[in-house]
């Protein structure tokens, strides 16, 4: 479909572009909202603070697309190819990613909070500054990503992968590490006790020997260690 057949049959009022060939078109001045792309070529499509919110985009490919500040708040994109695209502070709160592969992709300080991203790829991906806060991402890959500053507080990352990842200031307060790789990251082990849990997770050997050691599990009420029980300072008390 080319940019004229795309603006006659949309000023018609036509919204269901299932398995429609979009490549390539320039759609920044069109509003998407809630509409049917399911399985719909976007690769390479100028998409910049087009609102897609509530859309239907599942099994679609956006590869190399232009989405920043994109609306995808509700979107369902659970199976999308959007491998080296720009998201660039793209709003994608409540979005569902599940099983879609994002690699190469700059989402920086984009947000997505509380989405579903169970097997998601941002395999070597962007995510500077990205927000995730509270989001569902078992068993998702990370590997290779660029974490620095992002917020994975409270979110769920059982058995994801985070081997090689820049985790530089990344927020992991109240999250669930069980069973996730974090070998060849930078991860530190203040970071770490900052997660509400983090069982046989594999992370690097400087982390092991210092949780062994019991040297970094201090209490922040009166700094005293806190090698019994990670959560809890038999000097003062306190849980932390």
């Amino acid at each position: 479909m080319n940019q004229i057949e795309f603006n006659k049959l949309f000023d018609s009022g036509e919204r269901d572009f299932k398995e429609a060939n979009l490549s390539g078109l320039d759609l920044c001045k069109v509003n998407l909202k809630g509409a049917i792309l399911t399985g719909a070529n976007l690769e390479g499509s100028k998409l910049r603070g087009v609102d897609l919110s509530n859309a239907k985009l599942r099994d679609s490919c956006l590869n190399r697309a232009e989405l920043q500040n994109v609306i995808l708040e509700g979107a369902n994109l659970q199976g999308a190819m959007i491998n080296y695209a720009n998201l660039q502070n793209a709003h994608m709160s409540g979005v569902v990613l599940s099983y879609a592969y994002l690699k190469g992709s700059d989402l920086s300080d984009a947000d997505l909070y509380k989405s579903s991203l169970y097997r998601t790829s941002f395999e070597d991906g962007k995510l500077v500054n990205t927000i995730f806060y509270g989001s569902k991402l078992i068993e998702s890959i990370l590997t290779g990503a660029d974490l620095a500053h992002a917020d994975l507080g409270a979110c769920d990352l059982r058995e994801a992968s985070l081997v090689g990842a820049n985790l530089t200031g990344t927020n992991f307060t109240d999250c669930d590490l069980t069973g996730a790789w974090l070998i060849r990251s930078n991860i530190k082990t203040y970071q770490l006790l900052s997660a509400r849990a983090f069982d046989n997770a594999s992370f690097p050997k400087e982390i092991y020997d210092e949780i062994r050691n019991g040297t970094s599990f201090r209490c922040p009420h009166c700094n005293e260690k806190a090698i019994e029980q990670k959560h809890y300072c038999w000097n003062c008390g306190k849980s932390f």
